[in-house]
């Protein structure tokens, strides 16, 4: 089990109806190799996570101030998928906690000054498991966090939901990062909303 200490902020912006961005459709197919499908299992469904673009410098991330999330969203099912361009580097940026399935509104929980997030590197045409993470609050601690692997029964989710992505699924390596970003100046809304 591992502490998450982040930056809490009341959100009062809505995304404009929209409480996703970049979930991919059931029939989605890789169409080039410079393509990759990500995979993560998100627990409980009231948490959404978002995923920006970065780099890693001196061994800190750093998201991309330029870009949206590459997806923004709850689980389906238990999963969250995303489609990246080869060579990018992704993390986890922003978990946003709402009170109920559906609810627009809620609290943002950032890594800042030091906190680490996960990220990881997308490699060419594949379509890659990172982990299962189970977020859940302490009264000590604030937001917790706890990552397992189940390849297993992230495989048979793929196979059952996703034909054109059937029997490709791999494991694939993360790592967790230190983010450089004051808690005080870093509040921001997850991404910016598309249909």
């Amino acid at each position: 089990m591992n502490k998450l200490t982040l930056l809490s902020s009341l959100s009062f912006l809505l995304l404009s109806g929209c409480i996703s961005k970049g979930v991919l459709e059931k029939n989605v197919k890789l169409e080039s190799g410079d393509e990759t499908v990500f995979v993560f299992g998100v627990q409980p469904d009231n948490f959404r996570i978002s995923v920006f673009p970065g780099s890693v410098k001196d061994g800190e991330f750093k998201q991309n101030p330029f870009r949206t999330a590459t997806v923004y969203s709850a689980a389906s099912d238990g999963y969250v998928l995303g489609k990246a361009n080869a060579g990018e580097t992704l993390a986890i940026t922003n978990i946003r906690f709402v009170s109920a399935k559906g609810n627009v509104l809620g609290s943002d929980f950032k890594p800042c000054e030091g906190t680490k997030a996960l990220v990881f590197d997308v490699p060419p045409g594949k379509v890659i498991y990172i982990t299962d993470v189970r977020y859940f609050f302490s009264q000590d601690d604030g937001l917790n966090y706890k990552y397992t692997a189940n390849l297993e029964a992230a495989q048979q989710y793929i196979d059952s939901n996703y034909p054109n992505l059937k029997g490709r699924l791999e494991i694939w390596d993360y790592r967790q990062l230190p983010v450089s970003e004051s808690c005080t100046t870093n509040i921001y809304v997850p991404s910016t909303p598309h249909h």
